[in-house]
């Protein structure tokens, strides 16, 4: 498992998903990214559930592992989660204002 000091902030996770990843998410987790952003600790664990595919699990094993963290794992792996400011919403950087999209 990745070590807090060593994974990317969620912000940064989120920017560096690619189709692939995405695909999985919504495979997995049953919801797109724009779905993703308004369930709140879910989101954070197809966050976690990517870093555990980048690490080498098949998405059944990281499906599982995501979600058999503890919030208290959670938050310990993501210590943003704690913050109060736009850091701790993992959508934040690729969220789209444009309506038309």
């Amino acid at each position: 498992m990745t070590e807090t000091a060593d994974r990317m902030p969620l912000d940064e996770l989120a920017e560096t998903l690619n189709g692939f990843e995405e695909i999985a998410i919504q495979k997995s987790f049953g919801l797109t990214l724009d779905h993703l952003e308004e369930q709140g600790t879910i989101a954070v664990r197809a966050f976690a559930f990517i870093e555990f595919k980048r690490e080498g699990q098949k998405d059944t094993a990281a499906y599982k592992a995501a979600m058999e963290m503890t919030l208290r794992e959670l938050t310990d792996r993501y210590p943003e989660l704690a913050e109060d400011d736009d850091s701790a919403d993992p959508m934040a950087g690729i969220k789209d204002d444009d309506p038309k999209a």
